[in-house]
């Protein structure tokens, strides 16, 4: 994690398990970024490599002053830590040595609270040791550590990943939880195929959008607006007046509320006689379109070759387009 010494070199490496088949007999440390002076029980590091050490104390951290760590850099300065940016420890039993830069001291309640920049101990004696305050590195973390910006200052460390907390707050424990930093995603317990926090708390007996209000959650519906149209081949399956045009007349069938694409008259295919755009008037467009039919120019639909018989005699000519265009005049 990094040191935030604001001279020396952040020393970190935030690392996701994903292979479950390791995880037994893990401990997920908790972690506090108060800016609080901690309690300290202990530091673990692994000094260059080494086999795992352990250091203790029982006292309590101090905010550091300006640390000058006496090392130039590129510039050729000193790198200089500003105060207050560092918990100042001094062990009660053993020390940290080269190495172990990086490494966590945790608070009384086995929380991280600072990562190790340097100091002058060492494994044999006592000495003061300086690690970056939890609370200033946490900005470079909490994408990761707290992606919803529930702005928690702690958390408790867990054996088996659960910490018996609701991270999300959406009324499921963190192990029950198929996703614990999303308050709309949990389970399925009831096998609708819709989320039981989907509505943002553990719900199961409303557990996402119900258009047409049938008790199945429309990710589980097949006809979500009950127009009898299924809702894959519905164009809008959250209208139950809007699905489809399968017997192209033109005109939706589904308006009259259900599915009926044989009957004209329910899906409200009613249109004037000669309106060949369909746009509910006739005019000088209309005998466009019905001149380019008879040339042949335009190949019409079938409610639009109904429409443009105006003499009602089973063919389309010049006599329609007089009719047309006296229709027009009247």
């Amino acid at each position: 994690l990094p040191a935030d010494s604001g001279g020396m070199d952040p020393d970190f490496a935030l690392i996701e398990i994903t292979d479950n088949s390791i995880s037994n007999g893990i401990f997920y440390a908790g972690w506090n970024r108060s800016s609080s002076n901690p309690n300290i029980s202990c530091g673990v590091h692994h000094p260059n490599g080494d086999p795992k050490k352990i250091n203790f104390d029982n006292d309590n951290a101090y905010s550091s002053g300006q640390i000058n760590w006496g090392d130039p850099d590129d510039d050729g300065d000193n790198d200089i830590s500003p105060s207050g940016s560092h918990w100042r420890i001094n062990w009660d039993d053993g020390g940290t040595t080269g190495g172990s830069s990086g490494s966590p001291a945790y608070n009384n309640a086995g929380q991280l609270i600072g990562q190790l920049t340097g100091g002058d101990s060492d494994c044999n004696s006592s000495g003061n040791d300086y690690y970056g305050k939890f609370s200033r590195a946490f900005s470079d973390v909490d994408g990761w550590l707290d992606p919803l910006n529930t702005n928690e200052t702690s958390i408790e460390g867990t054996y088996d990943g659960n910490n018996a907390s609701d991270s999300d707050g959406d009324g499921v424990l963190d192990d029950e939880d198929s996703d614990d930093n999303n308050p709309y995603q949990c389970s399925d317990n009831d096998g609708d195929t819709c989320d039981d926090c989907s509505s943002g708390t553990y719900n199961p007996s409303d557990d996402g959008w119900d258009y047409d209000g049938d008790g199945l959650c429309d990710a589980g519906d097949m006809d979500d607006d009950n127009d009898g149209s299924p809702d894959p081949s519905d164009s809008d399956d959250n209208n139950e007046f809007v699905c489809s045009d399968t017997d192209s007349d033109s005109c939706d069938d589904c308006s009259s509320g259900y599915y009926d694409p044989e009957n004209d008259e329910n899906d409200s295919c009613i249109y004037m006689q000669g309106d060949l755009n369909l746009d509910d008037t006739i005019n000088i467009v209309d005998v466009v379109i019905l001149v380019n039919i008879i040339l042949e120019n335009t190949t019409p639909t079938d409610i639009q070759s109904n429409l443009a018989d105006m003499n009602y005699d089973g063919t389309v000519n010049i006599s329609d387009i007089i009719l047309l265009i006296s229709a027009i005049l009247s």
